[in-house]
């Protein structure tokens, strides 16, 4: 018999919180919470069964007690920050936190590992009927990066959505980057694998837009298009993002047909017809094509960015054209050289004159 899935329930302001945690403890603290019973009503005091934890995260249990032990003690310390909580009169405010409060850690090391969340993350844990996602466990499981874990988080609490957008320095204060790194920097080191990993080893399909900021080449924010993976494709995609510019004409690489004839339907939310429709061009014409339509549908703001993109590909509809450069002013034809003046057998005679005088005092040493 196959086991009972471990479900992750929390409500969707910790998918939002701030907070910095290495993928180690990421995935334990994932694991607590799943340990939590719908019926609770108080915190309640959790046991980590190393054996158990080993076999679901896929890890050897050799050293794994002592690794675990240091992990608790640093979640004793570790602080979590919840905008728009709201306190006990009714205001929003941030709370502030650490993940558990108590840790019982086995002297003898008999395989266990006993914790308490802090009871103040209560509302977002525990009789969660409201503003919730869930997952299974599993799929974190295979993530290798702390920064893999935290997009889906976000993919997994926006997916009822399709899509969701988030700035650049939001996604900075949500990871606890320090610093201000380059954008460049932020995309190959954090965004790019978290998407690819994502991709690759979870149920659902991501792929993002970046946004500039207008007037700017800069970019100012991330719109994430998600879907969930039905049916597994035949080749793991790695979806690399696509600009809102017409570098979006660019043709991507590593992407198959299906997944994004997915993550088209989702953006534009398709019908299951049209998601076949949308198929068959891309196998017919092509993805450059395809993206190609997209630039021209997200070129402006459409009542019904469905029907205009349907329409954009039955129709081979062409972007949009720049405006014609102004017309350059003719430069100014260059003013014709004076006429050389007349020959003067005077005017030439006292220059000779005058330049046999200057050499005659050149030879007298200046006398």
């Amino acid at each position: 018999m196959e086991d009972r899935p471990l479900i992750v329930w929390q409500h969707n302001h910790l998918a939002e919180a701030r907070y910095s945690l290495t993928q180690r403890e990421q995935k334990l603290m994932l694991y607590i919470i799943s340990q939590i019973s719908s019926d609770d009503l108080e915190m309640p005091e959790i046991t980590i069964a190393i054996a158990e934890y080993a076999r679901i995260m896929g890890l050897e249990k050799f050293s794994l007690y002592r690794q675990l032990r240091e992990i608790t003690t640093g979640l004793l310390t570790k602080k979590i920050e919840i905008p728009n909580h709201i306190d006990a009169r009714g205001r929003k405010v941030t709370l502030a936190a650490t993940w558990l409060s108590t840790a019982e850690l086995d002297d003898e090391q008999r395989g266990f590992i006993r914790v308490t969340i802090a009871p103040v993350l209560k509302p977002y844990l525990l009789q969660v009927k409201r503003e919730f996602f869930k997952f299974e466990l599993q799929h974190v499981a295979k993530l290798d990066s702390s920064y893999g874990i935290r997009l889906y988080l976000l993919l997994k609490r926006w997916q009822f959505k399709g899509e969701f957008t988030l700035t650049v320095a939001d996604f900075r204060d949500m990871l606890r980057i320090e610093g201000t790194p380059q954008y460049t920097d932020l995309r190959k080191r954090a965004i790019l694998p978290a998407v690819q990993e994502c991709n690759a080893k979870t149920d659902l399909l991501v792929s993002f837009t970046e946004i500039k900021v207008p007037g700017s080449k800069a970019v100012g924010a991330l719109r994430f298009v998600v879907a969930n993976k039905e049916v597994p494709p035949p080749i793991e995609p790695v979806l690399v993002p696509m600009a809102e510019t017409m570098d979006l004409f660019d043709e991507p690489v590593g992407r198959s047909p299906v997944s994004l004839a997915d993550v088209v339907a989702t953006k534009y939310g398709l019908s299951a017809v049209q998601r076949d429709q949308v198929a068959e061009f891309l196998k017919t014409r092509g993805e450059p094509y395809v993206l190609e339509k997209m630039g021209v549908t997200d070129s402006t703001r459409r009542e019904n960015p469905a029907a205009f993109f349907m329409a954009a590909l039955k129709k081979d509809f062409q972007p949009p054209k720049s405006a014609p450069a102004p017309p350059k002013k003719k430069a100014p034809k260059p003013s014709q050289a004076s006429p050389p003046p007349p020959d003067d057998p005077n005017l030439r005679k006292q220059i000779a004159n005058s330049l046999g005088g200057l050499l005659e005092q050149l030879k007298g040493g200046g006398k």
